[in-house]
């Protein structure tokens, strides 16, 4: 296909309508020569589009007449770029297993050969499914529920758990977690690609649960490990493994406790950050271990004694050993400034109104921006504020939920916002709120016909 220009406004408008952007864009990496300011998205025709924000191009990033294996079609449901861009990740199909999980059909496509293979020889039924930071490796979960490297470029598996099996389950959330805490995914890459830090879950001693799917022209059985109030909860440890597979180190958390660990974290090469939740969830507290020294300390601690502490994934860890996070102890949500010893350095936000969510850090201006409803408590704005708690302002301005998503560069955002009165409209604008162009809008036209 003769590579096109189009008005970004069109194409988007033509695929998408008056979808939430956030959930098909995908940025490219700033420092990639002809990248700066742009994602991809997969539109309705199955091709893959570039849009670049700045010059309004809309160009095909890679037709869908590649999406062939075999000379079979390859019906594509998501797709994921590697830093380099010289491999796609795409999923085939996808097979939904509780809430949020699933299983999918993996394809590794080769940008600089043109070639489309499977990710490994059995390439069905995989969970999990992502890339290693460098992008040269993936990772996931086969149905043993053992976790796995494929090295790309040596086209080799590394097989990095061997207790998988119905009670033990590696590199993936159990019922429990993904119904509690919306959590599914149990493992992290370190950022040099080199080691693995992951969950492993037992639930040998959880009772089953058998429910009857009544949907089927004959019910059918199924069974789940379901811990009701007072019965035995799963049992997680924490172990650290290098991609190529070996000996698994085996982080001391204080088996004596009946806790959850809902959330892992790997910031920089040498700190692994561990929320770490009792059962009631009413206290939680974020461990750090040095993965050099070996040694684990608590960090913060959030504590409900009235509810329960509200989890979230607000964790933004700053380049000084700090850390912001959002906390509800004043009884609203607000942003909080710490080290990460725990130890308070200011109350960033306060008041009678709430934060919903961090969605940046500027390290250069200082400035956090993020998500609040200071307005009203019937709408959702942008807003900017010091690391100090200075400055606080509102960027967005019309009326309404605004849903942002700020790019890379930290130099635009898209705003795609709605009220009561008015239907969705998606904006570009700068950081200061100012629009540059419109995106897209409802066509109130097609309510006239």
């Amino acid at each position: 296909i003769k590579k096109q220009n189009w008005v970004m406004a069109q194409a988007l408008a033509e695929d998408y309508g008056n979808a939430n952007l956030s959930s098909y864009v995908k940025w490219l990496d700033i420092t990639r020569p002809g990248s700066k300011h742009s994602f991809t998205y997969l539109s309705k025709s199955k091709s893959i589009y570039k849009v670049n924000l700045v010059s309004n191009d809309t160009i095909i990033y890679l037709s869908n007449k590649i999406f062939k294996f075999k000379n079979k079609e390859i019906t594509v449901v998501d797709y994921e770029i590697n830093n380099t861009e010289n491999y796609l990740l795409i999923q085939s199909e996808k097979e939904k297993i509780w809430r949020r999980s699933f299983f999918g059909t993996y394809f590794i496509y080769d940008n600089q050969k043109k070639e489309m293979r499977k990710l490994t020889e059995e390439n069905k039924l995989l969970r999990n499914v992502k890339f290693s930071p460098d992008g040269n490796k993936v990772s996931y979960v086969r149905q043993d529920n053992n976790l796995y490297v494929y090295d790309i470029r040596k086209k080799k598996q590394y097989q990095l758990t061997k207790s998988g099996s119905e009670n033990y389950l590696n590199g993936i959330f159990g019922w429990v977690y993904e119904e509690e805490f919306s959590s599914y995914d149990s493992y992290k890459w370190s950022p040099d690609s080199k080691k693995i830090v992951f969950c492993e879950e037992d639930q040998s001693e959880v009772p089953i649960y058998t429910m009857i799917d009544e949907l089927k022209l004959y019910p059918k059985l199924k069974t789940i490990k379901y811990p009701k109030a007072g019965q035995t909860n799963p049992k997680i440890r924490v172990g650290i493994v290098e991609a190529t597979g070996g000996s698994i180190n085996w982080i001391d958390l204080d088996d004596n406790g009946d806790y959850y660990i809902p959330r892992v974290f790997w910031e920089k090469n040498q700190k692994i950050f561990i929320v770490k939740i009792d059962r009631p969830q009413k206290k939680m507290v974020l461990l750090f271990y040095d993965t050099k020294s070996g040694k684990i300390s608590d960090g913060i601690k959030d504590e409900d004694k009235v509810g329960w502490v509200d989890l979230n994934d607000d964790f933004q860890f700053l380049d000084n050993n700090e850390i912001l996070w959002i906390s509800e102890k004043s009884g609203f949500r607000h942003i909080y400034h710490s080290d990460l010893n725990g130890n308070l350095i200011n109350i960033v936000t306060k008041g009678n109104w709430e934060v919903s969510k961090i969605l940046n850090y500027n390290s250069r201006i200082r400035k956090i921006y993020f998500l609040g409803n200071r307005s009203s408590v019937k709408e959702s704005h942008l807003f900017s504020v010091g690391l100090d708690g200075s400055n606080l302002t509102q960027i967005t301005k019309e009326e309404g939920f605004h849903r942002v998503i700020i790019s890379p560069s930290k130099k635009y955002f898209i705003d795609s916002f709605s009220s009561i009165k008015s239907p969705v409209k998606i904006i570009l604008k700068n950081m200061k709120g100012n629009p540059l162009r419109v995106l897209d809008e409802t066509n109130l036209n097609q309510y006239l016909e």
